[in-house]
């Protein structure tokens, strides 16, 4: 029965070892750090006077929030608040409920994804929950001039 032991204590130990790899293959996700750097991506055209802080008591922890500010001599250097999906890199703007898209950030989001292994139904399964944020309003469209299907008889 001794003998035995370290068998099955072998197959326990590469069991728990398989299953936690599999978990943390799926658990991939980007670092706070490179999420930051995504947010920074958005304002590149300001220039480095852009600064971004990492809101750390976050109302939701699906995401990693952020303040973006920069020098402004005249008035609010608030430039909003942003939400970044740690498993997909999508970029959020909190204030609106707005996903960022831009060529670059675009780019940068498809090199973390291939290196996180994340293929496209992944993401989409991993995509469908936006932050926790209130959507602007969207405005209302003006009915087109003309009669309608009840007038036209």
């Amino acid at each position: 029965m001794w003998k035995q032991l370290p068998d099955h204590l072998a197959l326990i130990v590469i069991s728990v070892t398989l299953g936690q790899s599999l978990l943390l293959a799926q658990d991939r996700r980007i670092s706070t750090d490179e999420a930051r750097q995504l947010v920074l991506q958005v304002f590149k055209k300001y220039g480095p006077v852009v600064e971004v802080w990492q809101l750390k008591d976050s109302y939701d922890q699906s995401f990693l929030y952020f303040e973006a500010y920069w020098p402004n001599p005249t008035g609010s250097g608030n430039l909003g608040s942003y939400a970044v999906n740690p498993w997909t890199a999508e970029v959020w703007h909190a204030d609106g409920c707005r996903r960022v898209i831009s060529a670059e950030l675009k780019r940068i989001q498809g090199d973390i994804r291939k290196r996180l292994g994340l293929t496209k139904q992944k993401h989409l399964i991993l995509d469908r929950r936006p932050p926790l944020c209130e959507p602007l309003p969207t405005p209302e469209v003006e009915p087109k001039a003309g009669k309608s299907k009840k007038q036209r008889k």
